[in-house]
This record gives structure tokens, C-alpha cells and sequence, in this order.
């Protein structure tokens, strides 16, 4: 698949003014024209389910069931069924089709009997139409129907010429898309079962498990590809809703329990697995709803995050027994809130001991691909979070048990035989970076110091802090680990002064943008002196002083000018003789700055190796507005030099060397002042060959 191509399918899919079966189209279109797809005939016992299917979850054997038997009560249609089936060809590379084989295996397995069997003569894997072709493939092998009878008695029931027994021996025609497609583009499978999922969402919603599980793949998928984690969150959050979900709303709540409890990126979310398969165990699918998936992930428990006993309280909502609408019914958002309460967390911290010592059992006999071990899990969990909450009788299997520890029994029995063993105590240091991971892992969630930092999303290490209790310090957090957090202020004359507070007193702490106290050094100190740092500003005033005297004593009055405007010139008021006429450039005297280039036309004075920039004053528009009238500033430039009246001349006035403009030869009444431009700043001219000097 080249790379034009795959663009033009990722931005079909990611158009968000499209319907999904739009943009399926318009793939579909896509792909046939580049010979990469084929539409076949295709039997329902040469397809198995994709891997990604459902975020993962693939099919439900209790909603497979529950659609199928509607299917055929109401009767096939097999244009409709051809409308939404799709499916890949399996894998070429034989490492990564043994992955799809043993996926399969897995799911059937996990069905008890509910699906068809895994063949190895299967040659597709579905990405749409997942539940219907499972169906049909589970009635060809008789497998059990939920209430122990035999899905073949739909087929055996049926002459060879019925509907029913043609188009499950037959097939139906599927849109297949081609293997070198999927190992080019390996997200055009979630992507094309997510737009299939969004347009079938009226009929099939998908639950907040199978976002959550989408979620997850979408994250580790953009990590193992090298990009950080707030991408990660950013861009599988983008796909997550992309695809339409019921829950759009309350999306965010639920990447927010992926993140903080799943069980981090580095481990592929462990706990979301689990619960995705988990909730294949007790029946079809269930909604959670927004208030309850909102208060198990934002719900503050003090001092603790205690991941898997919101594992608990969502798995216990998987097999409620209770329905409505829908949506499950054993807990509610307050029974959630009540872990918050004093009386419940000293039995909230005895469960998630329990659950944490529980859960190595739990991996070591999933590893050991041991048959059981999910509903085993899912058990603990579901009668701890009843016990914990005093729910037992209304969960499904009405059992009180008399405390944890019996219940932690009787899962060690369930899941291997054996008693639950000692679980090692998990690292107490924060993450050396100062901040919590946004994928946190198990251990992490054990850790008191990085809960703390979730928590406390403005607490960071390295940065700064003020708290009332400490008025009129500035501190630094230096440290943070279990036994609380290390804030270090700097005084002037006390040295360091160290305040561990507690990790559930951090709130306290506020974000500061004041610095630390700091105590000048001798040496910067003398460096800074006025006398010497104000060295520059003494030189530019007495400069001032002298060129206002230099002007007062030697330059022309203004009664011996003209002023005019319209255009603004300044003209003789008299004849004078060469030499005696005089114009000093009066004006503030600024120090420029160093490094600046300076105009061609600037102009400047010299003081005891020091140079200062004039400051000109302009003429007005108006006689009326004029501050002064400084005819230096008033003197035109002439065309060229031969046509200047006036010449620069630098004359020296008690140290002070100035540039004034001077006529070398005699005017005459009413002629125009006028100067040659000058090709750089004034100052740094030669100047004329003779150098007067002021008495």
C-alpha cells in the first residue's frame, strides 16, 4: 500500500463531516480500485474474528447469541448482512497468524462451549459482521446455547431449501481486503471496525469496556511507535471519539481510569484486559452509565488511589443482575462515594490488600494459560467490593461471607488449590523526574508518593512553593517519597531551613513565581557601587551641562535668523563674515546602547572618552506649538556639497568635542542655511582638516 494511498484513507476515516458508512464507502471505493480488496462469496466457517475487533474484546458469546436468535426470529436478509460484513485476510508472516490462530483460541475457549471451535482452516478474520458470521458458524457446530440447548436445532429444524440453512452452509458476500494491507497500515483494522462499530451504534451501542479497551490499544499502540505520552493521550482520545461512541460525553472519565488504575502502557493496561474479559463471562453486554464511571474514576479516596478496588466496583457492575435500559443496576454512583467516608476506608484498605496479594495468583495462572482463572479473579473481586459496600445479598450469587480473609480463601482454592501467598512491598520512591507517569502502572498505584502526585497535580518537584503555615518563605520542593515531602527555603543569615510535610497536607502548598532570598556578594556589591555604576550618567550630565554653556556662550542668537515654514528652513537675518556664524546642536544628551548601530545622520558629542547621542528637536508645523526653536535642527540639506552654506566643524569646549555647523565662507542677508548630508554619524566623521577650539 503506497503512501498517496493510505493518506486518501486516513483522511476518509478521520473526516469528521462524514456519516461512517460514508466514509466505509468510500474506503471500500478506495481499495477496490487499487486491486487491494475483492468482493467473495464467503462461507461462515472460513472466518474467525479479527484481534482488534471491539478494542480487543472481539465477540460476546452471550450478545452473539442474544443477536443471532433475533436474526432469525425475525427472519435473514442477506442483503443487509452483506452490507456490513468485512474482513481481513489472515496473516502471511506465520509469526503474527499463529498470534491471530491463538487469539481465536482464546475467545472460544473462554465461551465454555457458546462458540465454534477453532478449525485452522479458517482464512479470514472480521472486522464487521463479527457477531452474525459467529453466530452461524456456531449453529454449523452445534455449540451450546446459554440454557444448555444446541444451537444446531435452528439449522436441523429447517428443510435444505429454508433461508436459514442456505445462507449458513452458503455464506454471503463479504468485502475482503487483502494481508499486504494490514502488515502496510496496521491501524486500517481498528479504523474500519471503529467507523462499522459508530454506524451500527443505534442498534449495537458499544459499553464503556469496549472504549476503555479501545483506548488502551490506541495508547500502547502510539507508544510503541515512539511518541510521548501526552501525544499518546491526545491522538487515541481523538480516535476513541472519532468513533462515536454512546458515551461520547463522559469519554474522558473513561481514558481517565485507563490511565490512573489500568495498569500503565509498559504492561499493555493489565487490569482493562482483564475486565475485557471478564465481561464476556456472565452475559451480553452492559452499560455502566455516566455517574457511576465518573465517581469510580474521580472519586478521591485519602491518601490512597486503590486501583483495584475500582477494578472491583466496575466488575461487580458487569455481573449485575439487575438491568435497566440497559444499563446495570447492582452499584451506584454513591455506594462508589461512600469509599471516601471514614468507616468504609479501613475496610477499603483491607479489600485492596486482599485484591494486591490476590493478584499474582491471578497472572501466574493467566501465563499458564490456565482455564478459569479470569472468573476466578472476577469472583474476588466482585464478593470483596460486596462485602466491603454490605451488598451480598443483592449481587448474583447471594453469598455472605464473614470477612476478607475468607474470601481470600476461597479464590486461592478456586484459582490453584493453594493459600494466597505474601506479596513483596513495592518501591516507596517517587519517579525521579518529580512528576507521575501519566500511564500509571500497579506498582505505581501501590506507591503513596506518586498518588500523591496525581493527586496534586500542582506539586512537582525542583519547583517553587509558599504555605501559610510558613509565612514569608519561599521554599523549594526538593524531595518527595512515602514518608512525605522535602521543601528547603533559603534564608539571608540562617542557611537552610528543611519542613517534611505530609503527603495529604500538600494541598496546603501553593505554586509560587517569587524567588528564593539572596544575599549580594562583596564583589558584585562594589561592582555595583553608585559611584560606579552610575559612572556613565555622571559623564552624560556634566556633558550636558557643558554643551548647554558651550550653546548659551558661542552659538548664534535667534534674533539674528529667520525661521520659516512650509517648507520648514531657517535663513541669515544678516551678512556674516566666514567663520562667524555658528549653529551648536542643542538637545539631550542619551548614552547609546552597546552594539547599537547608529544612524547616518546622528548626531554626537565626545566627553572624557565617553559619546553621547543629541537628541533633535524637530521643527513644528506651527510657530504657536513650538516647544524651541534650535536652528541647528531647522538647517536644510543641499543638493550636494558645492551648494551647502554651512560646513561641520568639531571645536572642543572644556573637554567637551562637538560638531557644530559653521559658514567658511561669508553670507550674505536673508540666504538659506543649508549642509551636506553626512555619509555616517556625525561623531565619527573626520571633520574638516582644521580643529577649532572654543576659548
Amino acid at each position: 500500500m503506497d503512501l498517496k494511498l493510505r493518506a486518501q484513507v486516513e483522511s476518509v476515516l478521520r473526516c469528521a463531516d462524514k456519516e461512517p458508512m460514508a466514509q466505509m464507502q468510500e474506503v471500500q471505493s478506495l481499495l477496490l480500485a487499487a486491486g487491494l480488496a475483492y468482493k467473495a462469496q464467503e462461507k461462515p466457517t472460513m472466518l474467525l474474528v479479527h484481534p482488534c475487533n471491539r478494542g480487543g474484546l472481539m465477540v460476546n458469546p452471550h450478545d452473539c447469541h442474544s443477536r443471532g436468535c433475533t436474526m432469525v426470529q425475525t427472519g435473514i436478509r442477506p442483503e443487509l448482512l452483506q452490507t456490513g460484513s468485512v474482513a481481513f485476510e489472515l496473516a502471511t508472516d506465520p509469526v503474527a497468524r499463529e498470534a491471530q490462530y491463538a487469539a481465536n483460541e482464546k475467545m472460544a475457549r473462554a465461551a465454555g462451549g457458546m462458540l465454534a471451535p477453532v478449525t485452522r482452516t479458517e482464512r479470514l478474520l472480521s472486522v464487521a459482521g463479527s457477531h452474525t458470521s459467529q453466530f452461524f458458524k456456531a449453529m454449523l457446530a452445534g455449540a451450546r446455547a446459554a440454557d444448555g440447548s444446541s444451537l444446531g436445532a435452528f439449522i436441523a429444524e429447517r428443510g435444505p431449501d429454508h433461508l436459514l440453512r442456505k445462507v449458513a452452509e452458503g455464506g454471503w458476500q463479504w468485502f475482503v481486503v487483502q494481508s499486504c494491507v494490514e502488515e502496510s497500515f496496521p491501524e486500517l483494522p481498528h479504523l474500519l471496525q471503529q467507523a462499522y462499530n459508530a454506524a451500527h451504534a443505534a442498534v449495537t451501542p458499544l459499553s464503556e469496556m469496549e472504549v476503555a479497551s479501545s483506548y488502551a490499544a490506541y495508547f500502547a499502540e502510539l507508544q510503541g511507535r515512539g511518541s510521548d505520552a501526552e501525544e499518546c493521550r491526545r491522538l487515541a482520545l481523538e480516535r476513541v471519539v472519532a468513533g462515536r461512541p454512546p458515551c461520547g460525553k463522559y469519554v474522558e472519565s473513561i481514558c481517565h481510569w485507563v490511565l490512573r488504575y489500568g495498569g500503565g502502557a509498559d504492561e499493555s493496561f493489565p487490569m482493562v484486559q482483564f475486565l475485557q474479559e471478564f465481561a464476556k463471562t456472565y452475559g451480553g453486554t452492559l452499560l455502566l452509565g455516566e455517574d457511576f464511571v465518573r465517581a469510580v474514576a474521580h472519586t478521591e479516596i485519602k491518601e490512597e488511589s486503590m486501583p483495584f478496588v475500582r477494578a472491583a466496583c466496575l466488575a461487580a457492575q458487569l455481573t449485575s443482575p439487575k438491568v435497566k435500559d440497559g444499563f446495570a443496576r447492582l452499584l451506584s454512583p454513591g455506594d462508589v462515594e461512600r469509599l471516601k467516608t471514614p468507616g468504609a476506608q479501613v475496610r477499603a484498605r483491607e479489600a485492596e490488600a486482599a485484591f494486591r496479594l490476590g493478584w499474582p495468583l491471578y497472572q501466574q495462572a493467566r501465563g499458564m494459560d490456565k482455564e478459569g482463572c479470569v472468573p476466578a479473579f472476577g469472583r474476588f473481586l466482585v464478593r470483596g467490593i460486596l462485602w466491603l459496600l454490605q451488598k451480598e445479598k443483592h449481587g448474583r450469587e447471594k453469598v455472605e461471607f464473614p470477612d476478607m480473609a475468607a474470601i481470600s480463601s476461597a479464590y486461592a482454592r478456586e484459582v490453584q488449590g493453594a493459600p494466597t501467598p505474601a506479596g513483596a512491598q513495592a518501591s516507596r520512591r517517587a519517579p525521579s523526574s518529580g512528576r507521575a507517569a501519566l500511564a500509571m502502572s500497579l506498582k505505581d498505584c501501590e506507591n503513596p508518593a506518586v498518588h500523591a502526585l496525581h493527586v496534586n497535580e500542582h506539586v512537582q518537584v525542583g519547583k517553587r512553593y509558599t504555605c501559610k503555615d510558613h509565612p514569608g518563605r519561599v521554599f523549594v520542593l526538593e524531595s518527595l517519597d512515602g514518608s512525605g515531602a522535602k521543601f528547603v527555603a533559603t534564608t539571608l543569615f540562617e542557611g537552610q531551613v528543611e519542613v517534611v510535610e505530609e503527603l495529604a497536607k500538600l494541598r496546603q502548598w501553593r505554586p509560587t513565581s517569587s524567588m528564593m532570598p539572596e544575599a549580594c556578594s562583596v564583589e558584585r556589591a562594589l561592582a555595583l557601587s553608585p559611584l560606579v555604576a552610575m559612572q556613565p550618567e555622571w559623564l552624560r550630565v556634566q556633558a550636558q551641562a557643558l554643551l548647554w554653556r558651550g550653546y548659551a556662550t558661542h552659538s548664534v542668537r535667534n534674533s539674528e535668523l529667520v525661521f520659516g515654514l512650509n517648507p520648514a528652513a531657517v535663513f541669515t537675518g544678516r551678512a556674516f563674515k566666514a567663520k562667524k556664524l555658528r549653529l551648536w546642536p542643542l538637545g539631550n544628551l542619551q548614552l547609546p546602547k552597546a552594539g547599537t548601530t547608529l544612524p547616518k545622520r546622528a548626531v554626537c558629542v565626545s566627553f572624557q572618552g565617553a559619546r553621547f547621542q543629541v537628541t533633535a528637536m524637530r521643527p513644528a508645523s506651527n510657530f504657536d506649538r513650538a516647544g524651541a526653536l534650535a536652528p541647528y535642527w531647522w538647517c536644510k540639506v543641499a543638493e550636494d556639497e558645492d551648494h551647502a552654506t554651512m560646513q561641520y566643524v568639531k571645536v572642543v569646549y572644556e573637554e567637551l568635542e562637538v560638531h557644530v555647523l559653521q559658514n567658511e565662507l561669508p553670507l550674505n542677508q536673508h540666504e538659506l542655511l543649508s549642509f551636506a548630508a553626512p555619509s555616517e554619524p556625525v561623531a565619527a566623521s573626520p571633520g574638516p582638516k582644521k580643529r577649532a577650539r572654543v576659548p
